[in-house]
């Protein structure tokens, strides 16, 4: 593949990974020169809430203290990627103190942090977050409340594990649940679209190829500009830019990612509802023009 500067369009060729920071993306699989490719947090508890099928299937992961007045339900409304998040509500007083946890395989979360991808009803809500090393998160945990800049916004929230407040005795090394509690009256709800662990010094992202028919492998961010064998280190994804090497194109048609081979692209939209993310247009039947858009 080989990626041009783009004078005559008036864009230059830009890459999504420069030489200051290559060390934290890592080949999650196989990858082949200009294939169309997207991130993933590289954490084995990575959870996108996509292969929930409903409220009952993340009830059974998310388990609720309360089983009477369960405030876990699988939202399909407001998400922020894909089409599933977790909901936590509390419908006031009846939920007070209740706790939802995860149950995760022990880990040495020392030197971690938690990251979510989190809006809530309120800026200040009643919830915190919490990681224990004793199973059911009420005692021997570390907790942190959770506020939000503005109410009903996602953003993403990211909170040292060695910043949260301990009670009892957590052991870092050994963290077991990970979780949420209500500790006030009010009815309010927070919304979980991503939920992750993540330790500075270590490789942040798995690099893995785009798929329109799989939520959790869109966005595609680009064109990896060579192969590359799982576990190496990936050092130029194009995101803009004159990107050649392929066959078949229809000049001026738009190009899409592909939701038959993963890692592709194809141009045919119209009665096709899977395909999701506009990356560029083609400029001729061998050439790109990359312009990586908005999933739809």
């Amino acid at each position: 593949m080989a990626k041009a500067c783009l004078a005559l369009y008036g864009i230059s060729g830009t890459s999504t990974i420069d030489g200051s920071n290559q060390a934290d993306y890592e080949a999650g699989e196989n990858l082949t020169d200009g294939q169309l490719v997207c991130f993933k947090p590289n954490d084995a508890s990575y959870d996108t809430m996509e292969t929930y099928a409903d409220t009952a299937a993340i009830q059974a992961v998310y388990v609720d203290s309360d089983a009477g007045n369960k405030m876990v339900s699988l939202e399909e409304t407001n998400f922020a990627i894909g089409s599933k998040a977790l909901k936590i509500t509390s419908a006031g007083a009846a939920n007070e103190n209740d706790i939802v946890y995860r149950t995760i395989s022990s880990r040495n979360l020392t030197g971690y942090s938690i990251v979510m991808l989190i809006r809530g009803s309120a800026e200040t809500t009643n919830f915190q977050v919490r990681v224990g090393s004793t199973a059911g998160l009420a005692s021997n945990y570390r907790y942190s409340a959770i506020t939000v800049v503005g109410a009903d916004t996602y953003q993403i929230k990211t909170i040292a594990i060695a910043d949260m407040t301990e009670s009892g005795t957590c052991d870092e090394t050994a963290i077991i649940n990970v979780g949420f509690i209500h500790t006030g009256t009010g009815a309010e709800n927070i919304i979980i679209d991503r939920l992750w662990f993540l330790k500075a010094g270590t490789t942040k992202y798995r690099v893995y190829k785009a798929d329109a028919t799989d939520w959790s492998l869109l966005p595609a961010v680009g064109f990896v500009d060579a192969a590359y064998s799982e576990g190496g280190t990936v050092s130029g994804i194009v995101d803009h830019g004159l990107i050649d090497g392929f066959t078949g194109l229809i000049p001026g048609a738009f190009v899409y990612v592909d939701d038959v081979t993963a890692g592709g692209v194809v141009q045919a939209k119209d009665g096709l509802p899977t395909l999701k993310q506009k990356v560029g247009i083609a400029v001729s039947p061998t050439t790109i023009l990359a312009g990586i858009g908005l999933v739809a």
